[in-house]
């Protein structure tokens, strides 16, 4: 029994002896009489940079947070009130916006908008047809769709669906 409490005390005073001895070094590090002038003026300088990018990342965050459920509210306002007809050019704005977003040629699609009665058209690969016509129809606002676009399989030798669009869009 004894010989255990004596491991136990020993250990104690390693693990003091261990505070100590990085204590003195930090100590030593900042207090040495030729460069801790020096070093104590860049630990403030860098503390000081911490606490500045910290107070801006908060700032941001905290803007964010704000934008984030002020679109929320907005969202829900939207679903219980009616906002009456759109203005022809807003929607669209939103509209292609929207397809903006979801496929790789959206300058070939031309959105033309009458009383919230939309009509798609112009050239667009097959496989992101679906895609359009299903971003169109959310976008508050429209009331009839029409399609009119003209699908393709290959980009070949079609001006407007030159190029591999958006990276994140782009198929590996």
């Amino acid at each position: 029994m004894k010989e255990n409490k004596k491991a136990v005390g020993g250990k104690r005073h390693s693990a003091a002896f261990l505070v100590g001895a990085a204590i003195g070094s930090v100590l030593v590090y900042f207090f040495d009489p030729y460069r801790g002038n020096y070093r104590r003026a860049k630990f403030k300088d860098k503390s000081l940079k911490f606490k500045k990018s910290s107070v801006s990342l908060a700032e941001r965050q905290l803007k964010n947070v704000r934008n984030q459920f002020r679109g929320f509210t907005y969202g829900l306002k939207n679903l219980f009130i009616d906002q009456g007809p759109v203005e022809n050019s807003v929607l669209e704005a939103r509209i292609r916006s929207k397809i903006g977003r979801k496929i790789s040629h959206a300058h070939a699609v031309k959105v033309n908008v009458i009383d919230g009665n939309v009509t798609l058209s112009g050239p667009i690969l097959r496989r992101e047809v679906n895609q359009v016509l299903a971003c169109a129809r959310t976008v508050s606002g429209v009331k009839k769709l029409v399609n009119k676009l003209e699908p393709h399989e290959r980009a070949g030798n079609i001006p407007e669906l030159q190029g591999e669009g958006p990276l994140y869009l782009q198929q590996v």
